[in-house]
């Protein structure tokens, strides 16, 4: 069972652990039922505190991903929890930290900085842009077209004029034919930063 710690690292040594053991158990490299050492033996091999290796084996029998029985030692659970979106995270991240290592950097800065940006994306999610035309599908596909072109700082909302109120949109993109029937709608009224597409859309936007 190979586990590395960092014990510079900003991370908790218990939080790694359990880190390090739940990504073991779901990628199969601790099969299930498989016998862990004890406590005692863990934390010797990894130069830890006894009671580090326990929190963490307990925490980690409360997620169901192990067992504990003082006759039969800690066993993998014989069906831990299923979490598949862990295979995409554990591709991103082996690659992250491949690359990191690779050029050099320090691993801890990069950590804080990822941290700061994906807090700062739940925070922020974005303006919000509203794509108006005749039908549904139509406002889907010019949707989708718009987030070829934009950034992630912009939601594109597909919209007709039944669903649309102009006062939750930071900006608004509208098919042509609707202008006149968008204006003669009560209690619609465009925001200012409005543009209009044209076939050749997104040239032709003012």
């Amino acid at each position: 069972m190979d586990i590395f710690l960092d014990k510079h690292s900003v991370i908790p040594l218990g939080e790694q652990l359990q880190t390090q053991l739940r990504l073991l158990i779901e990628r199969g490299d601790l099969e299930r039922e498989a016998l862990l050492p004890t406590v005692k033996e863990l934390a010797a091999q990894l130069e830890l505190n006894y009671n580090t290796v326990a929190a963490a084996y307990r925490a980690l029998e409360r997620e169901g991903y192990l067992v504990q029985n003082r006759r039969a030692g800690t066993r993998v659970a014989a069906k831990p929890p299923s979490r598949p979106e862990q295979a995409m995270v554990s591709q991103l991240s082996q690659s992250f930290a491949q690359q990191l290592t690779s050029l050099g950097l320090d691993i801890n800065e990069s950590l804080k900085l990822v941290a700061a940006q994906a807090q700062q994306a739940q925070a922020s999610p974005g303006l919000k842009m509203a794509v108006l035309a005749k039908t549904p599908l139509e406002a889907q596909q010019l949707a989708e077209r718009l987030r070829a072109f934009l950034t992630d700082n912009f939601q594109c909302v597909p919209l007709t004029l039944d669903t649309y109120q102009s006062l939750d949109y930071h900006f608004t993109v509208i098919d042509p034919a609707l202008i006149q029937r968008l204006t003669a709608t009560p209690n619609v009224i465009p925001p200012l930063s409005t543009g209009l597409y044209s076939p050749d859309f997104p040239a032709g936007a003012d």
